[in-house]
């Protein structure tokens, strides 16, 4: 039984738009840091490698990971994934009209609001990705916010001064869970409503846990 009276502010063929436009921004992201590995290649003693390069893609991956985080936290109703669990959709709503509040504002959700909605279901702190190159997973969602977050804010509030924290382990771990998010609602579709498989890969980075997603019917 589905829930009847949960409304979404995304239409179907709205939602299936964002989630293939996220995509596109993701590949064009990965493009520019691979552009920038041709010079400065993955290795551990370049982690700690700063630039007005990596400055850049960390600016634009910070706001594509809001609107991936907003994309799970309001899919579509018509996807099958919804339950009548009411506990999550009291909480949703909730987070709708704090939505909705912010906006009278010009302001919008934060990255705690979204992680701390999402973050019992998808189990966001056991969230693992790879990076071509390096041997260690890194749970890049393990604390709230985490430290790349920390520095998108810092390089979007004041760059020149935060400029040095722009370093390319930091990218790596933005880039990679904008990665992460994008895999997760890509193969939950392809669990959902969609009769064919959702493949969406990457050139530098691989999942290495998705985390709980039996509880994914749950929260979605």
């Amino acid at each position: 039984m589905f829930l009847t009276q949960y409304t979404t502010k995304y239409s179907l063929k709205k939602f299936e738009s964002r989630i293939l436009l996220s995509q596109s921004f993701f590949r064009n992201i990965e493009e520019n840091l691979q552009d920038y590995l041709s010079y400065v290649p993955i290795d551990k003693n370049h982690l700690c490698v700063y630039s007005l390069k990596l400055t850049s893609i960390t600016l634009e991956t910070g706001p594509v990971i809001l609107q991936s985080f907003d994309l799970l936290a309001f899919p579509n109703p018509e996807n099958n994934t919804l339950t009548n669990d009411t506990d999550v959709e009291d909480k949703r709503g909730l987070l709708q009209e704090k939505e909705q509040n912010l906006r009278q504002h010009h302001k919008s959700l934060s990255f705690p609001d979204y992680y701390n909605f999402l973050k019992n279901s998808i189990e966001l702190n056991n969230a693992e990705i790879m990076v071509s190159g390096l041997e260690s997973p890194r749970k890049t969602f393990s604390t709230c916010p985490p430290k790349w977050w920390k520095v998108y804010n810092g390089l979007k509030h004041d760059m020149y001064s935060n400029l040095k924290k722009a370093t390319l382990d930091k990218t790596l771990n933005i880039v990679g869970s904008l990665f992460w998010l994008i895999h997760y609602y890509s193969k939950w579709l392809s669990r959902g409503y969609y009769t064919y498989q959702i493949v969406f890969t990457s050139n530098l980075f691989k999942v290495s846990t998705l985390g709980n997603q039996s509880s994914l019917s749950v929260i979605i």
